[in-house]
């Protein structure tokens, strides 16, 4: 099912906050969401600097290319595919929005509530961005599709990641991980490491198996 876009841009606070965010409406254009909305959220993000952009491509009507690039703990975002490309995330306007706005962020909100957390925004600092390994990952080749299986809308939700910057193979990765969207909030809340998210028996992987060993590898900058 196509998406409906909001017919206008958003009437937004000059602040944000964490609040704003969970209360974004469903319509919520993704123009606004990567040019006035991500770069105002107070994300906590990494002090590192890196070269090389994560590009994310929203298909079908109301969709488009954006760059973010991580520059001394702030992030950057530009219109259209900007080189040297990382990683690149695609998918459709559809799973976009129920990606931020929609199913997603949800269960994102019913585990804060069961867990009696507070709505927040996650916090990215202590990721490793190590430029070295960044570089790595953008030497690799291929395709990885995270489809999250929605029980309760008897849905799926497709995620695809390229590594480097290679065509974008939206219907047809090398690599498909499958895995229920309660499964992955609960080990996401969990602040399970990625390896162990990989063998914790959750994921189902066709295709390609040594994809995502591979990506882990060169982004951690050691063997699992």
């Amino acid at each position: 099912m196509l998406p409906t876009w909001a017919a206008a841009s958003l009437a937004l606070p000059p602040e944000l906050t964490a609040i704003d965010y969970f209360s974004l409406p469903r319509t919520t254009r993704p123009a606004d969401w990567f040019e006035r909305i991500l770069p105002a959220l107070p994300l906590r993000l990494p002090t590192a600097e890196l070269a090389y952009s994560a590009v994310v491509h929203v298909v079908g009507p109301g969709g488009g290319s954006w760059s973010h690039f991580l520059r001394a703990g702030r992030l950057h975002i530009q219109v259209g595919v900007h080189a040297p490309v990382a990683v690149q995330y695609s998918m459709t306007g559809a799973h976009f929005r129920e990606l931020l706005f929609g199913a997603v962020r949800e269960r994102h909100i019913k585990v804060l509530e069961q867990l009696k957390l507070p709505q927040i925004l996650p916090d990215f600092s202590p990721v490793a961005a190590d430029p070295t390994r960044v570089a790595a990952v953008a030497q690799l080749r291929g395709s990885l599709a995270f489809e999250l299986r929605d029980r309760a809308m008897a849905d799926v939700y497709r995620y695809v990641l390229t590594l480097g910057d290679g065509p974008v193979q939206l219907d047809h990765p090398d690599t498909t991980i499958e895995v229920d969207l309660d499964d992955l909030t609960a080990l996401a809340m969990a602040r399970t490491p990625p390896l162990k998210v990989i063998s914790s028996g959750k994921l189902r992987i066709k295709g390609n198996s040594d994809l995502p060993i591979l990506a882990l590898t060169a982004l951690l900058g050691r063997a699992p």
